[in-house]
Parts: C-alpha cells; structure tokens; sequence
C-alpha cells in the first residue's frame, strides 16, 4: 500500500469514527427531548459546532435519524445472527449492544415505534427476530426440548416483543450491576413462555 493509498485509508477511517461520534451525540438528545422535537440547532448546540457540518455529513435530520437506529438495529440483527448455543449467551449479547448504544436503543424501542415516519427500523428489527425465533423454536420442538403445543408465530412474536419491551424498561430502570439478574429472569420468563405447561396456572 503505497502513501497515498494509506492516508485515504486514515482519512475514510476518521470519517467513519467522526461520523459514530456525531450520531451518539445526536442520540444523547434526541433520547430526551424526543424524535419530533429535537432540532439540529439542539443537537449543534451540544456538539458546540454549526450545524452546517451535521448537514455536511447527513444531508438531514431525517437522514440523521435514520442513520441511528440503522445502526442500532443491524448491530442487534447481527448479534442474534450468530450461532449462540445458549440463549442466556444471546440475551447477555443483546445488553452488551443495547449498552454500548444505549441513547439509539431508549430511541428504537421507546420512540420509533410509535412513529410512522421513523418505525421502519423496529418493524425490521421485530421481523427478523420473529422470523429466527420462529426457526430456533421449530427447531428445539423437532429436537424433543419442548413440549409447546401453542401456534409458533404467536410464541415467538410473544418471546420477541417481551424480550424488547423488558430491554427497553431495563434500560430506563435498571443498573448495570444487576444486568446478570435481569438476564436470569429473562430467561425464566421466556423458557415459561414457550413451555407454559412448567409454569402452575394460579386462578386465585
């Protein structure tokens, strides 16, 4: 690689690292102030720079926004993509991610679904999960470690959306320090889910 082609490389490199930094930034606010009513002057304002170079690197807050939970998003689907051979492993991946870009997690799963104009994110993401867990589920009743008798889809849209509501009120709630806890009940939780017969029904 010649000088040339090695200051590119650095250059594309800082880019890329500067980019990340500006969308964690514009994540801090937009978690708190809200998709609709946070501004690229606020997000400027916190950065200390003109929003001219938000506009340089996004084009628009709409782009910026999407460039966020883009990001959030396939780093969980790539996660989950992973041959994980315990599920209380994929939980404890689905945290480390959910930590390290905690402000695009409160805005994909507290925000955006109830946005017509920002939910394409945590629609996708919700299909694919559904979609693997659906498979993972088939997969466990063929290999005789469930006794599920309940529809698949509606098991694994249940398994999903509980295990993305739980993630989404931990964050908001819950300490870094009781996170192997919250995986633990999670994952008591999710086995009762798809093995109701485990848990004693209490009409009282």
């Amino acid at each position: 690689m010649n000088a040339k082609s090695k200051l590119e490389v650095s250059q594309l490199r800082y880019q890329e690292e500067r980019r990340h930094l500006l969308m964690d930034a514009a994540a801090e606010v937009i978690a708190r102030q809200g998709l609709r009513s946070t501004t690229m002057d606020d997000i400027s304002a916190l950065l200390g720079m003109t929003k001219i170079v938000l506009y340089r690197t996004f084009g628009s807050k709409d782009q910026l926004i999407v460039s966020i939970l883009e990001r959030v998003t396939e780093a969980l689907l790539s996660i989950d993509s992973r041959q994980i051979e315990k599920y209380g492993d994929r939980l404890h991946r689905y945290l480390e991610v959910s930590r390290k870009y905690e402000n695009s997690m409160r805005i994909l799963l507290l925000q955006s679904p109830y946005d017509e104009k920002y939910n394409k994110q945590y629609k996708k993401l919700s299909r694919q999960l559904v979609k693997r867990t659906m498979e993972r589920v088939e997969q466990r009743q063929e290999a005789g470690k469930t006794e599920c008798s309940l529809d698949v889809k509606f098991v694994s849209e249940s398994i999903v959306s509980f295990v993305l509501a739980s993630i989404s009120r931990w964050l908001k709630h819950g300490k870094r320090n009781q996170d192997n806890e919250f995986v633990q009940w999670m994952l008591v939780s999710r086995a009762a889910m798809e093995n109701p017969g485990m848990v004693k029904a209490d009409d009282g």
